[in-house]
């Protein structure tokens, strides 16, 4: 048998390139990333936005989008919706750390409470 390394060598997934830092910018609002990369972002120094009616939200991405998962804070008030009805072609998960919510997937209903976790499949409605 191959040595690891030999092994992780051939490996197609395996990309042995060091991926660089994200460069942080400052904002009035707060840090964002600001470029590709991996970061390390602290949600109180982060760039969080205010939607009159919904919220407070903190996207966690910059000038780069990620291409594969989305990881987004919200504080909401009591009545505040987190969005609009919609659905997504991939997987969308919550969870919900603090409070009360209602949750409706597929025009079906249910109570969250914090520290409910919820998967909604693809393309199903939330």
């Amino acid at each position: 048998m191959l040595p690891l390394r030999d092994r992780m060598r051939s490996n197609a997934l395996y990309d042995p390139t060091m991926v660089p830092e994200a460069p942080l910018e400052k904002t009035e609002a707060g840090l964002v990333p600001a470029g590709e990369g991996w970061f390390v972002l602290h949600a109180r120094e982060a760039r969080w936005r205010h939607r009159e009616g919904r919220g407070q939200s903190l996207p966690f991405e910059g000038e780069t989008d990620f291409p594969q998962v989305g990881i987004n804070l919200f504080v909401l008030a009591p009545g505040e919706p987190v969005g609009m009805y919609h659905w997504e072609a991939n997987q969308e998960d919550f969870l919900l750390l603090s409070g009360e919510a209602l949750l409706i997937i597929e025009a079906r209903s249910g109570h969250c409470s914090s520290g409910t976790s919820c998967t909604a499949p693809p393309r199903r409605s939330t």
